[in-house]
């Protein structure tokens, strides 16, 4: 039998012949254990391979217990037992424990990891929730005030005083709503990443002093001061850069140091390095940010806890629009702060240096115009709409046609050889302003078709102007705006 299983004739096995059927790798293990224990008159056990001529591999125990006179070793009794087939299994086994032990590492780091992720969705949930009601609240105040002092107004015996402040809270409200609105917009397209660098050459000098002329009368003068330590000179003040995206960034970071400011100062300092660089700080004397939450400032839906209850009003997605926005220039946003002490705010930005020639923002500024030989075509189904162009467009003299959808719109332009200029809506009934600019361009290439529209994505803008549009505005409209686009057409 030991030799069917070793595969070695009886001849063969003789003597030291049998550690030729070991397989090699076992001969030295079996030959030692062999000469350490019946050498010494203890019994021997070990399992070992038998490797066969034909290559087939045998698993066998193997005891061997000497055979004594005294202390003399007359020869040995052994015996051989086939284990292949426990073998087989118990490396099948550790192979299958390997396996699962592999499975079940992979199933914990998943696990881990499905736990961080419940803990972040958890956690985005609760500060959704806290955001959407925030929300609330901040379209909710504006609205209250623009609402309440509306009805005011319709007072009979009002003073002239009151009424004058009134409209100014309205307005002021008016404008605090268009700016949530507006956050809200940024925030989507950022994230959507349909958002656009659009450089312009304008005067950095102009920009951020305008920014704080806006800004002063928000904040208490008798306890805050708001400054600029350095500015550009002159010659250098031109630059090449997205003036929307920068104003609105350095806005933001004023506006976030006077809500966290309540006594002391703001500064504002830039400067151009390199000629090719904008370095922006703002730093205040507010209550500070901790180690732990000078990142999470510029999350979206983030407000920092435990700061003064009336520096929680406000959206909390300033800072993160700024980091948008700063990162889609190129540039890097950061801040150093200590609590109690105040912080300080970084902004980098690649830019161009447009030379020294130092051009007016006439963007704001209106000048009269008589338009009384001149018809404007008003396409707008809104009635409210319609009444405050109308009131816009009083003091100029022009003539408007008022039609509310686009084929009426289209039939004007056909029948009426007198109309001057076409402003237009995109969202009309019976056919929309971009089908109708798309007809009235198939019999009329040079009238001047200015799109209004409330769509808030540049993209969208880009493809109404490729529909035959000369230009665009953006509802709400502009008072001073719409009239200088108005001017630049019909003039």
């Amino acid at each position: 039998k030991w030799c069917e299983l070793s595969g070695l004739n009886f001849d063969e096995a003789i003597g030291d012949g049998w550690l030729k059927a070991l397989h090699p790798d076992d001969r030295y293990k079996v030959s030692r254990n062999w000469n350490e224990h019946t050498t010494n008159g203890v019994q021997s056990e070990a399992e070992y391979r038998f490797k066969k001529p034909n290559g087939s591999i045998v698993w066998v125990m193997g005891n061997a217990v000497p055979e004594m006179n005294g202390e003399k070793i007359l020869g040995y009794i052994g015996t051989i037992t086939d284990i292949t087939d426990r073998k087989r299994a118990e490396l099948l086994l550790e192979q299958r424990t390997l396996e699962i032990e592999k499975q079940n590492s992979e199933y914990r780091i998943l696990n881990d990891e499905l736990k961080k992720a419940k803990a972040k969705a958890e956690e985005s949930d609760k500060l959704k929730s806290a955001f959407l009601a925030n929300m609330s609240h901040e379209i909710r105040t504006p609205m209250n005030a623009i609402c309440g002092f509306s009805k005011l107004l319709e007072r009979n015996n009002i003073e002239d005083k009151k009424r004058k402040e009134f409209i100014d809270i309205i307005n002021s409200n008016s404008q605090h709503l268009l700016g949530i609105i507006n956050d809200i917009v940024d925030i989507s397209k950022i994230e959507s990443g349909l958002i656009s660098i659009m450089p312009n050459e304008f005067d950095v000098n102009n920009t951020i002093e305008s920014i704080l002329t806006s800004l002063k009368p928000t904040i208490n003068r008798e306890k805050v001061s708001l400054f600029v330590t350095n500015k550009l000179p002159t010659k250098k003040s031109r630059i090449t850069g997205d003036e929307v995206k920068i104003r609105q960034i350095v806005t933001n970071l004023i506006v976030n140091a006077i809500k966290f400011t309540r006594a002391g100062q703001i500064e504002v300092d830039y400067s151009v390095s390199n000629e090719n660089t904008l370095l922006i700080t703002v730093s205040d004397t507010g209550i500070g940010i901790s180690r732990e939450n000078q990142q999470k400032v510029f999350e979206r839906f983030h407000q920092v806890e435990g700061s003064i209850e009336d520096s929680r009003k406000g959206t909390g997605l300033g800072l993160p629009i700024s980091k948008g926005f700063v990162e889609l220039m190129g540039g890097k946003i950061w801040v150093e702060s200590e609590l109690g002490k105040g912080s300080k705010f970084f902004v980098s930005i690649p830019i161009i240096n447009a030379g020294s020639t130092n051009k007016a923002n006439i963007k704001n500024r209106t000048t009269e115009a008589d338009w009384a030989n001149k018809t404007i075509l008003l396409v707008e189904d809104d009635k409210h709409v319609q009444f405050y162009i109308n009131e816009v467009l009083s003091s100029t003299n022009v003539k408007t046609i008022v039609v509310d959808n686009g084929v009426e719109a289209v039939w004007q332009c056909k029948e009426n050889s007198n109309i001057d200029l076409v402003l237009i809506d995109i969202k009309l009934p019976q056919m929309n302003g971009i089908e109708a600019t798309k007809q009235i361009r198939t019999f009329n290439t040079d009238i001047p078709i200015i799109a209004q529209t409330a769509y808030a994505f540049a993209s969208d803008s880009e493809k109404v102007k490729l529909t035959g549009c000369n230009d665009i505005i953006t509802k709400p409209i502009d008072a001073n705006e719409l009239l200088n686009m108005l001017k630049r057409h019909l003039s």
